[in-house]
């Protein structure tokens, strides 16, 4: 089935300075420049069409993963703090207007995240292990109400998307 996929070769591969490991979270902005995350660095990028590379946000203490674009233009950053919890935040493109939607106190352990059509986000919380199904799914209102938990009891929960109508996790 997977051999029926569209694929595109990539033609150059394009170092990304003082990144050590991970990259992540891949979305394109409304003028189709690539934002994406260096987990360890603490950074969200951009990739422009002239494959420059610039600095889109330096989150202090905080490691993004996953991203998800609005339809207001704004990006969401789903981001762990290294001490096994983290924060959603909110910024626009070019990195100004950082604010926290889900603060640390809330618990969860963000990893990945996808909006709704109304503008809510569906967070994946990343904690557990094998052994250890704490993690889970959850819910933001779009009007910033409390986390509310859809799935409960995952185990490193990573990757969330919801069907093309939005009636799918």
């Amino acid at each position: 089935a997977e051999s029926a996929l569209p694929t595109t070769i990539v033609g150059q591969l394009i170092a990304v300075p003082g990144a050590a490991q991970d990259l992540e979270g891949a979305v394109f902005d409304r003028d189709g420049r690539l934002l994406f995350s260096d987990v360890q660095g603490g950074r969200v990028l951009r990739l422009d069409e002239g494959n420059r590379i610039a600095e889109v946000a330096k989150l202090d203490g905080l490691m993004p993963a996953g991203l998800a674009l609005a339809r207001d233009g704004r990006f969401f950053i789903a981001a762990a703090n290294g001490r096994g919890g983290g924060a959603v935040l909110a910024m626009q493109p070019d990195g100004t207007g950082l604010r926290k939607v889900v603060p640390e106190s809330a618990g969860l352990f963000p990893n990945d995240l996808v909006l709704d059509a109304a503008g809510g986000l569906y967070v994946t919380d990343c904690r557990g292990t094998v052994g250890d199904s704490s993690g889970g799914v959850w819910y933001v209102p779009p009007d910033g109400a409390a986390p509310v938990p859809v799935v409960r009891n995952l185990a490193v929960a990573n990757g969330v998307a919801l069907s093309p109508e939005g009636r799918r996790l």
